[in-house]
């Protein structure tokens, strides 16, 4: 039993050091990122904050906080030329279908969460 034990201890402490191991000498590449988010298709502008109706209870991103560059007041008009319609390129995806980011997850557990 006690060598058991102490190859059960050994394997532990060597699975520990493998993962702290390769945590530390794990790389992300920004770039990579980046061209994951900017491939990103669908885009969704409204041409006014008044008609969304969604309340004080909304989450605003930081390009519509009152006072960034990206905010716009009700009545102004959006001059980059893009509608306020949400256009999808591709077909529509299922809650259950694989996430079209491809990490493997489910839509509705990955970008389709709300």
């Amino acid at each position: 039993k006690r060598e058991a034990y102490s190859m059960f201890s050994s394997l532990m402490d060597t699975i520990k050091s493998e993962v702290v191991t390769r945590i530390f000498r794990s790389t992300t590449s920004l770039q990579g990122y980046e061209r994951l988010v900017a491939s990103m298709p669908v885009r969704l502008v409204h041409n006014e904050v008044a008609t969304l109706g969604g309340g004080a209870g909304g989450q605003m991103t930081d390009d519509r906080r009152p006072g960034s560059a990206g905010a716009f007041r009700p009545g102004e008009q959006r001059t980059d030329g893009e509608s306020g319609t949400l256009h999808r390129e591709g077909a529509k995806v299922g809650r259950n279908d694989p996430c079209p980011c491809k990490s493997g997850k489910k839509f509705k557990k990955c970008c389709g969460r709300t």
